[in-house]
């Protein structure tokens, strides 16, 4: 794979400035393991002031001066470009109370979390490896750099980033670690919700996500309020972590979990809808996959129910053709697809309010039954007679 000129620019501008600077971190590990990087991080011994000098013809922005962060782009690639640091304590288990700058590649590196994330490189460069982060992608592994406890008592989020990459990148975590985890998963206490939710939706949309469930469930018991769950089943669902989250929650208060992770509205609507059709019976007839259409609103739920219906077992495939095939003619399951509305309704002389909302459920339940056509003129007549039948 090609660098970005975006990153080998920076690089060469800070080192034809007279300084040390690498790409550091996930974007030396993913380039090693021949995964396209999605971010590009570079580190340097030029102070912020330096770099932004050095850097002049690149749109620099400060988006953590404090830290000694800036932000390079150039030819439409975003370089984030730190000073070698070494950090302070950690009193919120979130971030460092201060920061040293640092002349020292490999004092910066050890303060990073995990031997993986903690390469230096060059571009045509050997990677730069202090902590055995080449040996540990070798045997697959996640290893804390130095002490975990140290490492995870910093930031205890790195608990749940542990099980995050052993999951995205098939790995498992190595002994000492492993154990560190267990003994400090209490200190997730200290985590926001929000933090916990946005490694929790990487954590289960990885290959080895079902074995990091199964290695670690008083772990992640910690960080959300999962109840029972197979964690085999939730390996065989499609990688969607909305529908994964949903089928592991479902055993109680669905939206509560969530809301308690503070996912967004439409994750926390839809996880709770996926876990209350997975608990319907597999339809067995075109009747009982409009039913299915209709409780799920719309054809992509549906498929997302049949889906957890094939990874838990059941006999999915006629239901399956049931329902395409009602996609594929455009069948009426929803008010929106009856060729009547509210207005054609009110000027029948309907009432507004709850008579209106019935009358176009029950024609609605009509047409699905097979006993009206789905034809303006019938529907029109079967309002008529519901209307005298209200009196």
């Amino acid at each position: 794979m090609d660098w970005p000129a975006g990153v080998i620019w920076v690089i060469d501008r800070l080192t034809d400035a007279g300084y040390e600077a690498y790409a550091v971190g996930g974007c030396v590990r993913d380039w090693l393991l021949k995964r396209a990087p999605v971010d590009w991080d570079v580190a340097t011994c030029a102070r912020p002031d330096q770099v932004r000098a050095a850097l002049d013809g690149a749109r620099v922005i400060e988006t953590g001066i404090k830290h000694g962060t800036l932000t390079a782009i150039y030819g439409g690639q975003a370089v984030e470009v730190t000073t070698f640091r070494a950090d302070g304590a950690y009193t919120d288990h979130r971030r460092p109370d201060e920061v040293r700058f640092v002349s020292s590649l490999r004092a910066d590196l050890s303060r990073r979390d995990f031997t993986i994330n903690a390469m230096a490189m060059k571009p045509g460069g050997a990677p730069i490896d202090y902590f055995g982060g080449r040996a540990d992608l070798a045997a697959r592994a996640v290893r804390a750099v130095g002490r975990p406890e140290t490492r995870f008592a910093e930031d205890a989020l790195r608990i749940l980033r542990a099980l995050r990459f052993a999951a995205q990148l098939d790995f498992t975590v190595e002994p000492a670690t492993a154990r560190a985890l267990h003994d400090m998963r209490s200190e997730l206490k200290h985590v926001s919700a929000e933090r916990i939710y946005s490694e929790l939706k990487r954590l289960l949309v990885g290959p080895g996500t079902a074995r990091v469930l199964l290695g670690f469930p008083e772990v992640l018991a910690e960080a959300a309020p999962f109840g029972f769950y197979d964690a085999r089943l939730v390996g065989r669902l499609p990688e969607d972590a909305v529908l994964r989250l949903a089928v592991m929650m479902r055993g109680g208060d669905v939206r509560l979990g969530l809301r308690k992770l503070r996912a967004d509205n439409a994750a926390t609507g839809r996880a709770e809808l996926l876990a209350a059709l997975s608990k319907r019976p597999t339809p067995g007839d075109a009747r009982g996959a409009l039913t299915l259409l209709r409780a799920a609103g719309g054809t992509e739920a549906a498929r997302d129910a049949l889906a957890i219906w094939r990874a838990e077992g059941r006999d999915v495939d006629e239901a399956q053709e049931l329902v395409e095939a009602l996609i594929r003619q455009n069948a009426c399951y929803r008010l929106s697809d009856l060729k009547v509305n509210g207005r054609d309704l009110i000027a029948l002389g309907v009432p507004r309010g709850p008579a209106l909302g019935s009358t176009l459920e029950a024609l609605l339940d009509r047409v699905m039954a097979g006993e009206t056509p789905n034809e303006r003129k019938a529907l029109l007549e079967a309002a008529r007679g519901m209307k005298l039948g209200m009196g």
